[in-house]
């Protein structure tokens, strides 16, 4: 006799109509519980990707209707427009995914496709977060390389 507890035997495996219809009636809730959440998530994306872009608008104006363009705030205005607008694509990418994987849950149980296509909408959206994370940890290590490099530069100077 072998002690694996993970091993199904006949005694525990799911073949009656009841337990199917109980799966079924299972795979829904988790489905439509997955699109609330997600649903929330993206909205809460929503609002920090509004958030940036209204930073950067407000930012870009500031800018143009301070009486010389980019010459009066010079390089750093230009440099906290552009990594406003970055964050909003960190935020605006992330959010859209994130919405289309939550339409894909509410979906799952209702059509023969519905947990495939709820699966690759996940993976979607976990792919593109973890592509802006490691952009975001390369544009971090870069500017950290700068900065010693600076730093060491600016030492010898003196």
């Amino acid at each position: 006799m072998e002690d694996n507890p993970y091993k199904i035997s006949s005694e525990t495996s799911y073949t009656s109509h009841s337990a199917d219809s109980s799966l079924q009636h299972d795979l829904v809730k988790a489905s439509e519980d997955l699109a609330s959440i997600a649903r929330w998530q993206a909205f809460f994306g929503f609002i920090g990707a509004l958030s940036c872009f209204l930073i950067a608008i407000t930012l870009l104006a500031q800018l143009f209707f301070s009486g010389g363009g980019l010459s009066v705030a010079g390089e750093g205005g230009a440099f906290a427009v552009g990594t406003f607008f970055l964050m909003l694509v960190a935020y605006g990418l992330p959010t859209i995914k994130l919405f289309k994987a939550s339409r894909s849950a509410r979906l799952c149980a209702r059509q023969a496709d519905g947990f495939s296509r709820m699966i690759e909408a996940q993976r979607s959206f976990w792919r593109t977060v973890g592509l802006i994370v490691c952009i975001s940890l390369g544009i971090y290590f870069a500017i950290i390389v700068g900065v010693v490099f600076f730093g060491v530069a600016m030492s010898t100077l003196f």
